[in-house]
């Protein structure tokens, strides 16, 4: 992951790489550049599907997998949030095109402020709501409604930090046609810590009942 994350930064370092290694970022970027959002939904879906089992495991002392909360996760990651990050540093870009660190920081904590947490209460609804579906139940409209009125603003304030030094060295360094890799790569943990979140009211509400 450092390798990768170095490349992404400094592509230009990697001039000098052996044939092998030439031939697969060109690749790489090939489909990047050819396939923006269909290719990047793929890489984003796939981030998630992997550290959803790596949660699931820590979660759990058995070897089971909940194929339907990793199918859940796969799909907020790849078909809703990719498409709508990419879409939105697009406009931002169009309506902040410096590259100073000022204009960087603005668009990267202005998008934490301002799209945290509608994307934190989509994220929440459409987990419970999925989840549901998938499995053949009633939406617990309950346990939805608390996951808003509760874990939407501490996932809103938490994304501010976190999200908000991300998406600024993002828009300072790293080329456009590789922020997405690059935010997968930071999205990892919080990708953990939305995973963990997902389910740990379910289970606190199931355990209460």
């Amino acid at each position: 992951k450092l390798q990768f994350l170095y490349f992404i930064v400094f592509p230009q370092k990697t001039q000098k790489k052996s044939p092998p290694t030439k031939m697969a970022i060109a690749l790489y970027s090939n489909m990047l550049a050819r396939y923006p959002y269909g290719f990047n939904m793929v890489q984003s879906g796939s981030v998630m599907g992997g550290t959803d089992a790596m949660v699931q495991k820590v979660q759990k002392k058995n070897d089971s997998y909940d194929l339907w909360r990793g199918a859940v996760m796969v799909g907020w990651a790849g078909l809703l949030s990719t498409p709508f990050h990419l879409s939105l540093w697009k406009f931002c870009d169009k309506m902040y095109p410096k590259t100073s660190l000022r204009s960087a920081a603005m668009k990267g904590f202005g998008t934490a402020i301002v799209f945290g947490l509608p994307t934190n209460c989509a994220f929440l609804a459409f987990t419970t709501c999925a989840g549901a579906y998938l499995q053949n139940k009633p939406v617990d409209t309950s346990l939805l409604a608390h996951r808003i009125r509760h874990d939407a603003p501490n996932m809103w304030t938490n994304g501010i930090a976190y999200w908000g030094l991300s998406n600024t060295f993002n828009f300072a360094l790293v080329p456009k046609q590789y922020r997405i890799p690059f935010m997968a790569l930071c999205s990892t943990f919080w990708m953990a810590y939305l995973s963990v979140l997902s389910t740990s009211n379910s289970s606190e509400k199931s355990s209460s009942a």
